[in-house]
């Protein structure tokens, strides 16, 4: 019976200690982490390099709440072929990342310089891992997380987020920022070409406009510049420890050929990284379904599953 009497004492002590170290835990969320004067905040234009006589600038739009002491970052890179398009993110672009940041998350959206005549790769790339390098090294003023730096892009913007969580720390041209090293935490691409070696899923007509637009980023044909080809293209760079992977495409893109993540996808897994895969059947290559049609999964869908792939690896 004292024996018995001793085990029943130890474990209402040991639940009483649990109790307090919930209440003690929900007192710090509510009166500390959710008493944060940055929260719901956006900080535009805020410079993160000079080249060229041009400050390059990106755009923090803080979280609506906050789970944990560090906010981790969502950092996007936006599409448009890698010579058009701007960070700018229009209504529609944050009506979906609202969703994001009502869990949690601050976005980053990231200005890089657009290739014409005059620049070509690898500058784009370039601004985008001193963008990542400048969060790396600020994230403390903004009360954020350089732990947690995750990257998400759509179209050119896609290739550009797995390019440079893949390999983004060979691209540099910021002396103030070169000697920072960083480790991206997790990847998202919607749409994003994969292998710009390879055009065999265009039909004819597509792969000459490809062609073309790859040359304008590239500098040059894949026929004299073959090696650039290669170093862009994200496929060339999975690893067994890459940064935990998730793409989604529509199987009746016109842009990008559904064919590039498939490739993508299957060539991760033989290197046993860790990639998820959201086929989106009946969608183009803004997710958009036929007239009179709908996509499977919804839209609606494959972001509650991109949304649960962020927050297993930043807030769980």
């Amino acid at each position: 019976m004292k024996n018995f009497r001793i085990r029943i004492r130890k474990v209402l002590v040991i639940t009483a200690a649990c109790l307090a170290t919930v209440m003690l835990t929900a007192v710090f969320y509510y009166l500390v982490i959710n008493n944060n004067p940055r929260l719901d905040q956006v900080y535009a234009d805020v410079p993160y390099k000079i080249k060229d006589g041009r400050e390059l600038k990106l755009d923090i739009y803080m979280p609506e709440r906050q789970f944990v002491a560090k906010i981790p970052m969502l950092v996007f890179f936006h599409g448009g072929g890698w010579d058009s398009g701007s960070k700018h993110l229009s209504d529609s672009d944050m009506e979906t990342f609202n969703i994001f940041r009502s869990l949690g998350f601050a976005i980053v959206s990231v200005e890089y310089r657009l290739t014409n005549k005059q620049i070509s790769f690898p500058a784009p790339f370039a601004d985008a891992s001193d963008s990542i390098r400048w969060l790396h090294r600020n994230a403390s003023q903004y009360g954020l997380d350089k732990d947690k730096i995750n990257l998400i892009g759509t179209s050119a913007g896609g290739q550009m987020a797995l390019l440079e969580g893949l390999a983004g720390n060979i691209f540099k041209d910021d002396p103030v920022l070169a000697e920072v090293d960083f480790q991206i935490n997790s990847i998202v691409s919607l749409c994003g070409p994969t292998d710009l070696t390879d055009l065999s899923g265009y039909d004819d007509a597509a792969r000459g406009e490809a062609a073309e637009l790859l040359k304008g980023l590239i500098g040059g044909s894949y026929e004299d510049m073959s090696d650039k080809y290669i170093l862009a293209s994200p496929i060339t760079h999975i690893k067994k420890d890459s940064p935990p992977t998730l793409i989604a495409h529509g199987t009746l893109d016109e842009r990008v050929p559904f064919q590039q993540a498939e490739k993508f996808y299957e060539a991760a897994k033989q290197a046993g990284a860790q990639v998820t895969f959201i086929p989106v059947q009946n969608a183009d290559h803004k997710f958009k379904a036929p007239k009179g049609e709908t996509t499977s999964p919804l839209v609606k869908d494959a972001l509650k599953q991109i949304a649960i792939f962020l927050l297993k690896r930043n807030l769980i």
